[in-house]
């Protein structure tokens, strides 16, 4: 399974938001950098996981997360499990309610 810029049906929470590609179960963004630091990566984990949070219908039913790294020759993946722990379905789900209960006015601020 491939696609590329899947978007999400919650995407309008925030004026629009869309993954670089999803192989099999799993979410992945392109970065170009330099320096890769431990405050970078997580940065980047937290945008995958707001992706999969606004995968609210969870149409994509995503196992887990990955990064591409081009200048580093590294493609690195985690499962979800491993972010959030061994209740990251529950979590996540939590999460998706959460989002959707909030004001679109706060929505907007966030965007």
């Amino acid at each position: 399974f491939f696609i590329s810029n899947p978007s999400f049906s919650g995407a309008f929470l925030v004026g629009g938001a869309d993954g670089d590609w999803f192989i099999d179960d799993t979410l992945f963004d392109f970065k170009v950098k330099d320096t890769i630091t431990a405050p970078w990566v997580r940065k980047v984990l937290m945008q995958l996981l707001g992706y999969l949070i606004l995968d609210l219908d969870n149409d994509y039913q995503a196992k887990c997360i990955g990064i591409w790294l081009p200048r580093q020759a590294t493609v690195k993946t985690w499962a979800i499990e491993e972010v959030l722990g061994s209740d990251a379905s529950t979590i996540l789900a939590k999460a998706q309610r959460d989002v959707l209960s909030l004001p679109m006015k706060r929505m907007e601020m966030i965007a």
